[in-house]
């Protein structure tokens, strides 16, 4: 037998069925008990709540509501010092902030834009006369002329005229920088 509808199950477990329907209903109630069991638990929730609240009663309106939400709010007192408390002149002016770091931006680049290109003499005098040299006791002279800019170092050894830097050696074959650790003289970077 298929599943029995709710209000057949609802009218056995109150007692009005008879004949056919009955036997029907307790063979089905057998193989499903724990169908059953769940039925008989909203059966028995909608008899407590029915017992607990009267039928005659009506149930209350919004209007019944509102009205107790309004007797609240004028037997309540509140502290009105709480509710506000004096702006203060910087306070008053904070919405000066937006137009005033757009009108920054905007000077900014036109002041930018008006810049020209600097003068020889103001480049001659940014460029350093000297280089910093990570190793004690060498010093460094910067000589600038019109083909290139030279930095002589004072205080080296002279590089042995058998190795070719530019094609890359280096002496005994070995890094230089890798002699200078081994020599102790590295940098530290």
């Amino acid at each position: 037998m298929n599943k029995p509808e709710k209000a057949t199950i609802q009218s056995w477990l109150n007692g009005e069925l008879e004949g056919d329907a009955l036997r029907e209903m307790e063979a089905w109630a057998e193989e499903h008990a724990e169908e059953l069991e769940a039925e008989m638990g909203w059966q028995s929730l909608a008899q407590e709540i029915a017992e607990l609240i009267p039928a005659n009663e009506a149930p209350p309106h919004a209007d019944f509501f509102n009205e107790q939400v309004k007797h609240h709010s004028l037997e309540t007192e509140y502290d009105v010092s709480k509710q506000s408390t004096p702006v203060s002149f910087w306070q008053r002016l904070n919405w000066l902030l937006a137009p005033a770091a757009l009108a920054g931006v905007a000077l900014g680049f036109y002041l930018g834009a008006r810049v020209k290109a600097l003068d020889p003499a103001m480049v001659q005098l940014l460029q350093p006369e000297e280089v910093y040299t990570p190793v004690m006791g060498v010093t460094s002279e910067v000589v600038d002329s019109d083909a290139a800019t030279v930095i002589v170092l004072e205080g080296l050894d002279d590089i042995p005229e058998s190795i070719d830097i530019v094609m890359g050696d280096s002496s005994y074959g070995v890094s230089p920088m890798l002699l200078a650790k081994a020599e102790g003289n590295a940098p530290i970077f």
